[in-house]
């Protein structure tokens, strides 16, 4: 019946006849429908629609922000108002996904399937009330989204505004105690290589710096960088272990720990350090806004400007 539906209808068929084989031990019976679904995945785009919605923005609207987010007249302080300014708020997000509950109460109880381009769905959101951290996770994608068109802006007038070098970009970054143990040199040629456009090498070298820091500031809390697996080998500790850790929640903020988690770590979002290490991203991925969100990561992180203290407004 799957092989002559339609790609999505026979996804939705073969799907939970696989996990019942691989409940069963039946792993050859899975793997030859698991061909079967990937055969019919690559034409799942034929069975999906675009719905867009519009929004007028005025450009003297985004003019002004830009003004108030870079006219300081210091490279600084503007790139601490940027770094502040689009990091997402959480108690915001919450607080649309309960206006959600009355604006649109159909979506808000439909579950949600992330389907990548082979038609595997990747990540499962559940209703508002059964699944609130999916929801919430969602939704900072999508607002994270939104937002990158106006961080390529802005940080596009920093540059003619201030014309920033490498060396000043990691005097900012440096100013902050989560950036004492990183590698300098291949930082600063990501910098080097996000400035020059080079924007695959720029991501490439940033991100495992991000994850450095990261587990690095875990290290500083007295918690373990490393984690022991079989007959005592032991592994350093990734992003998704690190952004798991509630001591790191508590230390890094809300609205800090669920931007880097959406960003990297999380299937409900961009999930970017993951998507990369597995080769799962096409090079049209490596572009200039998600070059931008990469190097905004690294303003946010900045923030942190004391081991114990917190970033006011963060």
């Amino acid at each position: 019946m799957a092989s002559g539906a339609n790609p999505m209808l026979a996804m939705a068929w073969l799907q939970p006849v696989i996990e019942r084989y691989e409940q069963e031990g039946l792993k050859q019976e899975a793997e030859n429908l698991q061909i079967l679904a990937g055969e019919k995945g690559r034409h799942i785009s034929s069975d999906l629609k675009t719905v867009a919605v519009e929004s007028d923005i005025k450009p003297e609207d985004v003019e002004k922000l830009v003004d108030q987010l870079t006219g300081s007249g210091d490279l600084r302080t503007s790139l601490g108002y940027i770094a502040h300014y689009f990091i997402p708020k959480v108690d915001h997000t919450r607080k649309l996904l309960e206006r959600l509950r009355t604006d649109a109460p159909f979506l808000s109880i439909v579950p949600l399937h992330i389907i990548e381009k082979d038609g595997f769905t990747t990540a499962k959101i559940g209703s508002i009330d059964d699944d609130s951290e999916g929801r919430l996770h969602h939704q900072l994608r999508q607002t994270i989204g939104f937002y990158l068109p106006f961080l390529e802006y802005t940080l596009g007038k920093l540059r003619e505004r201030y014309a920033p070098t490498v060396d000043d970009i990691l005097g900012f970054l440096c100013e902050s105690p989560m950036f004492a143990d990183t590698d300098a040199g291949l930082l600063r040629e990501g910098l080097e290589a996000y400035q020059e456009d080079d924007l695959v090498k720029a991501i490439h070298v940033v991100v495992p710096q991000v994850e450095l820091i990261l587990r690095n500031f875990a290290g500083r809390l007295g918690i373990p960088t490393r984690k022991t697996g079989r007959q005592g080998i032991t592994d350093a500790k990734n992003m998704n272990d690190v952004l798991a850790d509630p001591r790191i929640k508590k230390k890094l903020t809300e609205n800090l720990w669920r931007y880097l988690a959406v960003v990297y770590a999380d299937r409900r979002g961009l999930n970017i350090r993951n998507d990369m290490a597995h080769g799962l991203m096409p090079r049209a991925a490596f572009g200039r806004r998600m070059g931008d969100l990469v190097f905004h990561t690294l303003l946010a992180l900045s923030l942190m400007r004391a081991p114990d203290k917190k970033a006011e407004g963060v």
